[in-house]
C-alpha cells in the first residue's frame, strides 16, 4: 500500500523524521513528570490531569501560530524552530531536583506545546501533501506510524533510563538498611518505595518512613534530571538531521502516476 521510495523524498522522509522524534520526546517526558507529580508532589489522577493542561493549551496556540508563519517562513524554518523550543523545554527540566514544585514543570509543558504545535502542524501537512487524494488514507496511516512509533519509543526508552537512574540512586541508601525484599521493592518504583514506607510506618518506625520517602523524592527527582538531559541530546541530534533533510520550502506535490498494478487498482 505504501511505496517506501517515498522515503527517499527529503521533505518526507524529514518530515517523518521530526514528528517520531517529538512524539518520542513528549510521551516521554509526559511519563515521568506523570509520576513526579502524583508521587513526589502528591496529586491525585484528577488533579495531575488538570496540571498537564498547559501542554495542550500551547499546542493549540502553537499550531495557530504555525498557520500564519509556515507560508512566510518555510518548513524548515518552523519546524526546527519547534524543535529548538522542544530541546529548551527538556533542558529546564534537568534543573527538577527534590524541592521543586509544580512551577518547575509548568513553563517546560508550556514550551513543549508549544514546540509541538509548530512543528508537528507543518510536518503532517508535509507527510499527507506527498500523496494523492485517493490515497491519503495512505499518508494519514504513515503519519499516525510515526506518532506512535515516537510514543512508543520514548515511553519505552526513556522510562527504561529513568528507571535505571531512579535505582541506581536509591540503592545506596535502602541496601543494607531496609530488607532485601523490601529495598528491592523501593528500588523498583517510586510508587514501591512509598507502599515500603507506608507499612514501615504502620510498624511504628515513622523516622525510618520519612527518611525513605525523603530519599526516594530525592532519587526521582535526580532520575527525572537525567533522562530529561539524554532526551534533550536525543531530541539535539535529531534536529541536526530535521534540518539537513528538510527543503526551506514545501514543494506542491506532482501529479500522481501509479507505478504498479497494485497502486492502479488502490487509486481506482
Amino acid at each position: 500500500m505504501l511505496d517506501v521510495r517515498k522515503f527517499g523524498d527529503r521533505a518526507f522522509a524529514g518530515a517523518n523524521l521530526a514528528v517520531l522524534l517529538f512524539f518520542l520526546a513528549a510521551f516521554g517526558s509526559i511519563y515521568y513528570v506523570t509520576q513526579h507529580l502524583q508521587f513526589v508532589l502528591g496529586y491525585d489522577a484528577l488533579d495531575t490531569g488538570v496540571r498537564l493542561l498547559p501542554l495542550a493549551g500551547a499546542v493549540f496556540v502553537g499550531s495557530a501560530i504555525t498557520g500564519v508563519l509556515t507560508p512566510r517562513l518555510g518548513l524548515r524554518t518552523m519546524v526546527v524552530a519547534g524543535m529548538l523550543l522542544g530541546i529548551l523545554a527538556l533542558v529546564v527540566l534537568t534543573r527538577v531536583d527534590a524541592e521543586s514544585g509544580y512551577g518547575a514543570f509548568a513553563w517546560p509543558l508550556v514550551l513543549l506545546g508549544l514546540a509541538i504545535g509548530l512543528s508537528v502542524s507543518p510536518a503532517t501537512d508535509t507527510i499527507m501533501d506527498a500523496f494523492p487524494e485517493r490515497l491519503l488514507g495512505v499518508g494519514g496511516a504513515v503519519n499516525d506510524t510515526s506518532v506512535e512509533l515516537g510514543g512508543t519509543l520514548g515511553i519505552a526508552i526513556l522510562g527504561s533510563l529513568l528507571g535505571t537512574a531512579y535505582s541506581d540512586e536509591l540503592g545506596p541508601v535502602v541496601n543494607g538498611h531496609l530488607p532485601a525484599e523490601a529495598a528491592g521493592v523501593a528500588q523498583d518504583s517510586i510508587g514501591g518505595a512509598l507502599m515500603v514506607a507506608q507499612r514501615i510506618d504502620a510498624a511504628g518506625m515513622h523516622e525510618q518512613a520519612a527518611q525513605l520517602v525523603s530519599a526516594a523524592d530525592a532519587a526521582f527527582a535526580h532520575a527525572v534530571s537525567h533522562t530529561s538531559l539524554i532526551a534533550a541530546i536525543v531530541l539535539a541530534a535529531g534536529t541536526l538531521g530535521v534540518a539537513v533533510l528538510l527543503p526551506a520550502r514545501r514543494k506542491s506535490a506532482p501529479a500522481h502516476v501509479p507505478n504498479t498494478v497494485e497502486e492502479a487498482v488502490l487509486v481506482g
